[in-house]
């Protein structure tokens, strides 16, 4: 499908398909890397982005809004991710995988009084915690303060015990552990 055939199909439908979206965005983005002036791709982009956000139905599932918020991450829009994942938690508003995004991506565009509430929101569900769950989690506490503080600091390691102790065969659990550690003694120094 092409991109004004999907544009088409959007302004006529009012309804948004998420998997010819995440089609169509990544063709734009492949565009505008590989062109010598992408002033223009990357209007397209952020018009298709403005036109999708106005849209009031979405077909797809959680599954989907994910993947759309990655591929916009892929490329360092931080921001249409977020504002992409806030279309998702409207529809799915404890839904494990978006807010772990939404922490990841909103910690690198600034939107740290909204990430203090999708921390607290997942807390909720911690027993349904996943892979990302504690990954995205433990580097928000990380990103959050200086590594020295005593009570984010025991937080930080509780969290990182329960992502060994729930997935003992995750590496990243141990990964992040070795990682948390390193910084904590760069900082010490």
């Amino acid at each position: 499908m092409t991109y004004e055939t999907f544009l088409s199909i959007v302004e006529k439908t009012q309804k948004v398909k998420i998997q010819d979206a995440i089609s169509i965005v990544e063709e734009l983005y492949h565009q505008a890397n590989s062109a010598q002036d992408a002033i223009e791709e990357y209007g397209r982009i952020y018009d298709l982005f403005d036109l999708l956000l106005q849209q009031p139905s979405f077909i797809g599932d959680y599954d989907d809004y994910h993947n759309f918020a990655v591929v916009c991450a892929k490329e360092d829009d931080f921001d249409v991710a977020c504002r992409f994942l806030d279309k998702g938690l409207e529809r799915y508003p404890y839904c494990i995988d978006l807010l772990a995004d939404y922490l990841n991506y909103g910690m690198q565009c600034d939107r740290n009084d909204i990430c203090k509430g999708i921390f607290e929101k997942l807390k909720l569900k911690k027993n349904d915690w996943n892979w990302r769950a504690y990954r995205f989690a433990i580097d928000y506490l990380i990103n959050l303060t200086s590594i020295d503080c005593r009570e984010r600091d025991k937080e930080i390691l509780d969290l990182i015990k329960d992502f060994q102790n729930k997935l003992p065969d995750n590496e990243d659990a141990y990964l992040i552990h070795a990682e948390y550690l390193s910084k904590k003694h760069v900082n010490k120094e």
